[in-house]
């Protein structure tokens, strides 16, 4: 009836999988960064007013 489904190479498939595990280690590092700025975000504030309430030296 219809004819085989298409088979990729394997030299391809490898590629690919080389291809999209870098893409999932560059995501998970700016989902890292982005995440430490919104900790840093968060914190500032308090180390900010924490600096102005110690004496001078």
């Amino acid at each position: 009836m219809g004819r085989p489904p298409r088979q990729t190479p394997p030299a391809e498939l490898c590629r690919r999988l080389e291809e999209v595990e870098a893409e999932n280690r560059e995501l998970r590092e700016q989902l890292t960064v982005a995440e430490v700025r919104r900790e840093l975000a968060q914190a500032l504030p308090q180390v900010s007013r924490a600096a102005a309430a110690l004496p001078s030296l």
